[in-house]
């Protein structure tokens, strides 16, 4: 199941998911729809211009974000110190880890997304965790996928707040903005985030690991993004 040839049936499913999210802002906003849909299709047609347009995509960077986690925190696929093992490619040590995240997790495309990502490497037929964090870029189709999903997650979060009740209570939402920090600052603060923003969202995930049972219930999150307003 090489990602060239799976099904973009995801996408556009994310896709929905997104615009749907940003006509509930926009109806609470009362922008008229003809406007909305005006601001959109001149919005698409200049970015259309400037970007590369994928084909396929699928729910392959969540996958292989998952087994990543599960390589890092899974004592089977641990050494008795705590870091991954090298799982064997042709014994199918890996296929196991893949499995043990979901059948739908083809091998071969979670480790191609792996070692794109920098996360992994191949190394005398063995698998070799890296690093714990899954990051695509380039346009990539996964990297594309993921970048959809979150937008539309981080709206429904939002959107939910501002209609926030004693029966459906807000969800955590903090930012911290500084109108007055130097741009030649934020390489430092990229190395800030890496290791203490990284550390933390560890420390959710484990958190949030331990409390999973056998079946899928949904998805619960917690995001962490820089962002520079120019």
């Amino acid at each position: 199941m090489p990602l060239e040839n799976t099904t973009d049936a995801a996408i556009d499913q994310a896709t929905s998911a997104l615009l749907s999210q940003i006509a509930q802002l926009c109806a609470l906003a009362n922008v008229h729809p003809d406007k909305a849909i005006q601001v959109f299709q001149a919005a698409y047609s200049n970015a259309s211009q400037v970007t590369t347009k994928n084909q396929n995509s699928s729910l392959a960077a969540f996958l292989a974000a998952s087994i990543l986690t599960e390589w890092h925190q899974n004592d089977f696929f641990c050494q008795p110190d705590g870091t991954p093992k090298a799982l064997s490619i042709k014994n199918g040590e890996f296929s196991e880890l893949c499995r043990s995240v979901s059948i739908d997790a083809d091998s071969t495309t979670m480790l191609d997304l792996l070692q794109i990502s920098g996360a992994a490497k191949v190394s005398e037929g063995s698998a070799i965790a890296i690093r714990r964090e899954l990051i695509l870029g380039d346009f990539h189709p996964a990297a594309v996928a993921r970048a959809i999903n979150l937008s539309a997650e981080f709206i429904s979060t939002l959107y939910r707040n501002l209609g926030a009740s004693k029966t459906n209570p807000k969800l955590f939402e903090r930012t911290v903005v500084n109108t007055k920090m130097m741009p030649e600052h934020v390489p430092a603060l990229l190395a800030f985030l890496a290791t203490h923003g990284q550390s933390f969202l560890e420390d959710v995930d484990s958190w949030m690991s331990v409390r999973e049972s056998p079946i899928e219930h949904g998805a619960v999150g917690v995001g962490m993004y820089l962002f520079v307003r120019e």
